[in-house]
């Protein structure tokens, strides 16, 4: 195999395979350098949600006093252990200073842009690689379920937020709720429907991915973490990994939440913390839910697939600690047994537990790193790598090739940190 490529690709998870693709298709060759497996990191346990409708970032006005609460839980949606880290110190300071509605808008536009951006490109790709079956395609949107009326409520406030990005939600109760959505309980006070949402399976995703990517000539090595990288003044020629060396006349760093780790070969601050989370995949309940389904008053997500099921949530702010903690699976089970009939299937599959790349604004970092002229970052997609994959991999290909970008380039930019 060639040692040289026009771009090496640093990371193996959504972005990465998403980056490789479009920059496959715009004319480049490109190697993808993976410290351990294709899709090994979070892209692999998580939801499977791709959901223009989350365009509203964590920092929403009321965040911090909902999370210094459920700090008191050491099973809550959200935690933090205790720290002296002051990388992680200063995140949290700069998170809760951007909890407020002024500052929270533009993360909000950023975010609803290259969502929705994703969700036309998704369409696309799926049709052009015949992917439909294969990937578990559903587009029958989305049900944000919640227990309590104030709850639902406050959703119409949430909805009344993303409505100007043409996501538009349904407010459902009652027998007309438990026809769209059988598998709830009886109790529950409501639900919103948003219909531009839709889902998929991320491990087959994954899967095809990476296929398609091999197919069309890009090259994978995999298990090659980078040890060092390669200048010539202000140019990166290449870089050392476990593996071997390679050399490109581009890199695009795509490691998710092990970003910040790289920062100091790039000579720049990546503000990525990684925020853990847990999924629970088994057999499909009966009865199954037929739309992913948001527990609001919860935090986690049920999302059932054509050959399987998951329960999701929970964001631990613990660095890269690596257990598997048991009262965060028992809580999500708790959790999703208030809301539907049948919270699980009969055989577990996997107990899973990632790291979520997450920027102290909420919105992705996209575009140039600033200390290279040949460098570029994609990375920081906090919960929604997964939905934002296809268009942050065509606005990749695109700053590198010097094509038209088909969105705003500058809200993603490295340089507003």
């Amino acid at each position: 195999m060639p040692e040289h490529t026009d771009v090496l690709i640093i990371g193996g998870g959504f972005i990465g395979l998403s980056s490789a693709y479009y920059l496959n298709r715009a004319g480049c060759s490109v190697r993808i350098v993976e410290q351990d497996t294709v899709g090994s990191g979070a892209s692999h346990g998580n939801c499977g949600m791709v959901c223009p409708s989350h365009a509203p970032p964590l920092t929403q006005p009321g965040a911090v006093a909902t999370a210094l609460k459920w700090m008191l839980k050491p099973d809550a949606p959200f935690f933090v252990r205790p720290t002296l880290n002051l990388r992680t110190i200063s995140w949290l300071l700069h998170f809760a200073a951007r909890c407020d509605a002024e500052r929270m808008r533009p993360a909000m536009v950023a975010r609803a842009e290259i969502l929705r951006s994703s969700r036309v490109a998704y369409d696309a790709f799926i049709e052009a690689e015949d992917l439909v079956a294969a990937v578990e395609w559903l587009p029958v949107g989305a049900l944000f379920v919640c227990r309590e009326a104030a709850t639902m409520d406050q959703c119409a406030h949430y909805f009344g937020l993303v409505a100007e990005f043409d996501v538009n939600a349904e407010s459902l109760a009652g027998a007309e709720l438990a026809a769209r959505e059988p598998a709830l309980r009886d109790d529950v006070a409501g639900a919103w429907y948003v219909g531009l949402d839709a889902h998929l399976r991320p491990d087959r995703l994954l899967r095809e991915w990476h296929r398609v990517n091999l197919e069309r000539g890009v090259i994978v090595s995999e298990n090659s973490a980078v040890s060092a990288i390669h200048e010539d003044g202000d140019k990166i020629t290449g870089v050392s990994t476990s593996s071997g060396s390679y050399t490109a006349d581009a890199v695009v760093v795509a490691t998710g939440a092990w970003s910040s780790q790289l920062a100091g070969m790039f000579h720049t601050q990546i503000p990525i913390e990684p925020g853990k989370g847990y999924s629970i995949t088994t057999t499909r309940p009966q009865p199954s839910p037929v739309h992913p389904c948001a527990f609001q008053e919860r935090r986690c997500i049920a999302t059932p697939f054509q050959s399987g099921y998951r329960l999701g949530g929970t964001m631990e702010f613990s660095g890269f600690d690596p257990r598997l903690r048991q009262n965060r699976i028992d809580a999500i089970r708790r959790s999703a047994a208030e809301y539907l009939k049948e919270p699980e299937g009969d055989t577990v599959e996997e107990l899973w537990y990632g790291w979520r790349p997450m920027t102290y604004d909420g919105v992705p970092i996209i575009g140039p790193l600033p200390r290279h002229r040949n460098a570029y970052i994609a990375a920081g997609h906090n919960m929604l790598g997964l939905s934002m994959a296809t268009g942050t991999g065509k606005l990749i290909s695109e700053l590198l090739t010097g094509a038209e970008p088909h969105i705003d380039p500058r809200p993603y930019s490295a340089d507003r940190f």
